[in-house]
């Protein structure tokens, strides 16, 4: 396989399949994949990386999920396409072996590395590095594409990794790194390179909450990186009656902010229950791709000290904290779903 152009893109964590399969969520997907596609064409670019987590299920994939993959790489047919197993992508938490990527087995356009990997492209050692897979293995290089979990990175809002690689350790083998596993875009320059995690291309539940998403274009000549930030996918919105309260009205702003986008209402003043239903009925009719009322006060508790105390948890703590004191196994797996089924539900 080769690289065309020295100008690509760079994509990570799509999770097809996210939300059970929704076929909301699929359609986001389609949407999407037909924008980065134009976006390419624009720019000229005909090369892209897939830095993983193509699949959200690691497990079982559904047909209709199949079937919508199948269609997006269908629309991404004309570009050269390297792809390496995130994760989500893998039946061994260990190895890469075993993926889910078998299905684009015979793509003439496409090139899964489901083992450590490197190429010469532009005058660029370049190498590729599957989850799990010992990226010691490989030489050092321009840069190491993989899907890696590093130290002192977010794995979300309210969480840095603790128990992946020492960035110190990893930059010995690269002076870029450009990884996916995180949803979270993050940069960091240290004296001997760079680190960079792409994040997700769109916002997928409440832990992506107020984080630019999009993807990455790379100038393999010059190195030179630019986000292209997703402009079209839906994003969560947090309404707050007060600020309507505050305006006298449905502030003008909110029916752009409401159109097509994930709207929670949080209801942090005293209402009439009338009011309510009549203010969530014109709200409703802006068209939100997905509406519902969240309730940040306590009608029936006067004490402020206790309801200080009940509004002040905080819940992905207090999960993390519950799961440490069970006699289970594989707590970390364990934490990390309730945590997004929290993410997924607020």
């Amino acid at each position: 396989m080769k690289i065309n152009n020295k100008l690509i893109a760079i994509l990570a964590d799509t999770h097809f399949g996210v939300h059970q399969n929704s076929e909301m969520w699929h359609q986001i997907s389609l949407n999407f994949a037909e924008n980065f596609k134009r976006d390419l064409i624009k720019k000229g670019i005909n090369d892209i990386i897939f830095l993983g987590d193509i699949f959200h299920n690691r497990n079982e994939i559904s047909v209709n999920t199949i079937h919508v993959v199948n269609e997006i790489f269908k629309m991404w047919k004309e570009f050269n396409i390297i792809i390496i197993p995130g994760n989500h992508d893998t039946y061994y938490k260990d190895r890469a072996d075993v993926n889910s990527l078998g299905l684009l087995d015979g793509w003439e356009n496409i090139t899964v590395f489901s083992e450590p990997s490197s190429i010469t492209a532009f005058g660029k050692q370049i190498s590729f590095c599957p989850w799990a897979a010992d990226h010691t293995k490989l030489p050092y290089s321009d840069i190491l594409f993989g899907h890696f979990a590093i130290n002192n990175f977010k794995i979300m809002h309210d969480k840095l990794c603790d128990n992946g690689i020492e960035s110190t350790d990893i930059l010995k083998y690269a002076k870029l790194i450009i990884t996916g596993h995180f949803h979270a875009t993050d940069i960091r320059k240290y004296n001997n390179g760079t680190i960079m995690y792409v994040g997700c291309p769109y916002e997928m539940n409440w832990g992506d909450y107020g984080d630019d998403k999009g993807y990455y274009t790379l100038d393999l000549d010059t190195l030179k990186y630019e986000f292209i930030s997703n402009k079209i996918s839906p994003k969560h919105k947090k309404l707050k009656l007060s600020e309507m309260i505050t305006a006298g009205k449905i502030p003008d702003h909110w029916e752009s902010e409401i159109y097509n986008n994930i709207i929670s209402f949080e209801i942090d003043k005293n209402i009439d229950t009338d009011k309510l239903g009549k203010m969530c009925t014109v709200l409703n009719s802006m068209h939100p791709l997905s509406f519902k009322v969240n309730y940040n006060i306590m009608d029936n508790i006067t004490d402020s000290l206790m309801s200080a105390s009940i509004n002040g948890v905080d819940i992905p703590t207090s999960i993390r904290e519950f799961v440490q004191l069970l006699d289970i196994p594989n707590k970390e797996e364990v934490t990390d779903y309730t945590i997004d089924l929290y993410n997924n539900c607020v």
